[in-house]
C-alpha cells in the first residue's frame, strides 16, 4: 500500500523523471518523518529567515576576523 502512494512500485527511471518533474515544480512532497502530514517546501518556508540569518551573521564574524588577521600576517612578513 505504502508503495503505491508514493509510487515505489514503478521502474527506477520513472520514478526519477517523476522526482525531477516534482522537483522542477516546486512539489517536494509532504514530510513522513518530521512533522508528519505538513508540506516539504512550508517547513523549509519556516527554516529559511532563521538560516539566513545565520549565513549572514557567520560571514560578518569571518570578515571581522580575516581581514585584520590577513592584515597583521602581512604586516609581520
Amino acid at each position: 500500500m505504502m508503495e503505491e502512494i508514493h509510487g515505489h512500485n514503478k521502474p527506477l527511471l520513472v520514478q526519477y523523471g517523476i522526482c525531477l518533474k516534482n522537483l522542477a515544480t516546486g512539489n517536494l512532497g509532504t514530510s513522513i518523518k518530521l512533522m508528519e502530514g505538513r508540506e516539504v517546501s512550508e517547513i523549509l518556508s519556516q527554516a529559511f529567515p532563521v538560516s539566513l540569518l545565520l549565513g549572514m551573521v557567520a560571514i560578518i564574524i569571518a570578515i571581522a576576523i580575516g581581514i585584520p588577521a590577513g592584515v597583521l600576517a602581512a604586516m609581520k612578513k
